[in-house]
């Protein structure tokens, strides 16, 4: 799993591929595609594996802790030892949804994007109308975390709070059915708030 995380670090995910794995791990192609299906699975199973398993679903009580939560674990995420590695590989979920879904599943919340079961919980608790959906979330809390930690802008507390409270809670409660289309790190399908909560 290690070859994986480095090789993914170092030249990019669109440029990893099983031969290279393999040859840095010292071993068969056979032998990878035995355990994994292709490259997108085995870069998921290496991700879920170097952060030692699912992270803790969000549940704080309040749509802004939930939002705080999800914020400071991208963060923390993408300022990490391996933040090169998340960072190429939310630049490659922007063009291949089904990659960041298959993170999102295997390796849980990970602030890339609002999860579903987040989202349903504030329309219960009455915090969001039955038409909010993920979009605001989803286009600008990843785009602009990614954005400042390339860069190296601060992403404290203070910023982090000055973005959940002017900018991403605002957006979630203003009513829109229609979004102009998927965001970048969500799929192409919103939630259905009345099904979930069944």
């Amino acid at each position: 799993m290690r070859s994986v995380i480095d090789l993914v670090s170092e030249i990019g995910y669109e440029k990893v591929t099983i031969e290279a794995v393999a040859r840095r791990a010292g071993a068969s192609k056979a032998t990878i595609y035995r355990r994994w299906a292709g490259k997108r699975d085995l870069v998921v199973a290496a991700v879920i594996a170097h952060q030692g398993g699912e992270v803790e679903p969000v549940d704080t009580g309040t749509l802004r802790g939930d939002l705080l939560v999800l914020t400071r674990r991208l963060v923390d995420t993408l300022t990490s030892s391996h933040g090169s590695l998340i960072l190429a590989l939310l630049q490659e979920a922007a063009t291949d949804p089904d990659l960041c879904e298959l993170i999102e599943n295997g390796a849980g919340q990970t602030g890339a994007r609002l999860p579903d079961a987040v989202l349903c919980g504030a329309v219960r608790r009455g915090e969001l109308s039955e038409t909010a959906r993920t979009y605001p979330y989803d286009e600008v809390v990843g785009s602009v975390l990614i954005v400042r930690a390339l860069v190296g802008y601060p992403m404290d507390e203070t910023y982090l709070t000055h973005l959940i409270d002017a900018i991403v809670l605002p957006a979630l409660r203003s009513v829109a059915d229609q979004a102009p289309g998927p965001a970048l790190f969500a799929g192409q399908s919103f939630p259905d708030h009345k099904r979930t909560r069944e």
